[in-house]
């Protein structure tokens, strides 16, 4: 048995989300370890305002800077990633893309949120309408 409680499944419609601030109690993580949520999103290397359609490096390093350090100024980690997804029009697109990963202490899950909201709308208004995953989970981490 592991010594740490398993949390409760973790709400699958954003309606519910709010609730999981109330759900983290019941992790219970071992010392140093603290209940953080873990938030991952997922999102293609496109920018469908450019000519060409590629997100330069220096528009992702901007974008870093303008948008992922202001609302996270704690740190994240960003994956490059390979992957597919189905478009709309049911064909598979494959493709390279970037996972974000942030560690948010139960505390300040209601406003860093809304800063993931704020970055995905950044996502979105600078480099074309597009799907943004969302991922969430509760973990054990500590810094």
């Amino acid at each position: 048995m592991p010594p740490y409680a398993i949390p409760p499944p973790r709400p699958r419609r954003r309606e519910e989300s709010a609730r999981s601030l109330a759900l983290s109690p019941a992790l219970s993580c071992p010392a140093p370890l603290q209940p953080h949520l873990r938030v991952d999103l997922y999102t293609d290397r496109s920018n469908r305002n450019s000519p060409d359609g590629r997100l330069s490096d220096e528009e992702w390093r901007a974008f870093v800077e303008e948008v992922l350090v202001r609302h996270f100024p704690d740190g994240g980690t960003i994956l490059d990633n390979s992957g597919w997804w189905r478009r709309p029009d049911g064909t598979t697109f494959r493709g390279v893309g970037r996972v974000l990963i942030m560690l948010v202490p139960a505390s300040e899950v209601d406003p860093e949120r809304a800063a993931v909201r704020s970055v995905i709308d950044a996502i979105k208004s600078r480099y074309g309408p597009r799907a943004v995953g969302w991922e969430e989970d509760w973990v054990c981490a500590g810094f």
